[in-house]
């Protein structure tokens, strides 16, 4: 038995094993690289989702915390306007009360002085009084009480005589009784730091109620 080798076809055959085992060396690369590639995107699009849901959660917490900044500013403002009405509903009530102690203090006076209050006129800085009495000293006396009073000096801004129907100390023949028109005025803020507490500390504007006789 005897065994041929061709020896023209040998290298060929090497040359094939070759390119097998370089090509062969070469898609393992190829595939190890798309591997390593695919890892590489996978950590990407991990790291992509985390930064993604970050995002949210730091969208939803500016979003949550703009709310509550327009839920405080609204609050505050609430509370602007609450406090400014109180404010003011306090100020009508000094107001009012202020009106009160001055007309207290008129009605007190009335039977004392024999006074006939008039007219009273209030607005802001100045009060005005009218009024008649059956004499000058009367008149006298009754302002410098109502001055005590009211914690502030009221200074006469006009007198005369006029007729009255009450009874009076002048009579004149012909004339009939006469009396004293006075006219008081004073500052209304000083009524805010006078000598009696609990009308000096109120003041008002713009008011004139009506005095009985």
């Amino acid at each position: 038995m005897s065994v041929e080798f061709n020896l023209l076809r040998y290298p060929a055959g090497v040359r094939q094993e070759r390119l097998r085992q370089q090509l062969g060396v070469f898609l393992a690369g190829l595939v190890g690289t798309l591997l390593l590639a695919w890892a590489g995107l996978q950590v990407v699009a991990m790291r992509t989702s985390t930064l993604q849901q970050e995002l949210r959660r730091l969208q939803a917490l500016a979003t949550q915390q703009q709310a509550q900044a327009k839920a405080a500013q609204q609050r505050a403002q609430d509370g602007q306007v609450r406090q400014r009405l109180q404010n003011h509903l306090m100020r009508v009530s000094q107001q009012q009360q202020a009106l009160a102690d001055v007309h207290a203090a008129l009605q007190d006076e009335a039977p004392r002085s024999g006074l006939k209050f008039q007219r009273l006129h209030i607005e802001s800085g100045r009060l005005e009084l009218q009024a008649q009495a059956p004499d000058a000293q009367r008149m006298g006396l009754a302002g410098q009480a109502l001055s005590e009073r009211l914690g502030q000096t009221l200074a006469v801004a006009g007198l005369n005589e006029v007729v009255s129907s009450g009874e009076s100390h002048d009579t004149r023949p012909g004339v009939g009784h006469l009396a004293v028109a006075v006219t008081w005025q004073g500052a209304w803020p000083a009524l805010q730091t006078g000598a009696r507490p609990d009308a000096a500390r109120r003041m008002g504007g713009g008011h004139e109620p009506a005095l009985a006789p």
